[in-house]
């Protein structure tokens, strides 16, 4: 819920957290998570503001951020 107006205060805690112990995959699942819902969220505010021809733009280079987000993640789960 926090994710979708700012990640920046997740992130942080998070990295500090994967220093004090917290395994990395579940520090890195949550930043995945809270950055998906800030990205759901202003995709949402791209296609009311902008219309459908700005939000297909804008939501196109969102799902691609979101799959390179995703494919990180699972690389990373792979890896450990």
């Amino acid at each position: 819920l926090a994710g979708t107006t700012d990640v920046d205060a997740i992130t942080l805690s998070m990295a500090k957290l994967s220093l004090e112990g917290l395994e990395h995959h579940r520090a890195a699942t949550t930043i995945l998570l809270a950055a998906a819902s800030n990205t759901i969220i202003k995709g949402f505010l791209a296609v009311s503001v902008g219309g459908w021809a700005f939000g297909r733009r804008v939501l196109g280079a969102f799902v691609a951020m979101l799959v390179a987000g995703a494919a990180g993640l699972a690389a990373m789960l792979a890896w450990a």
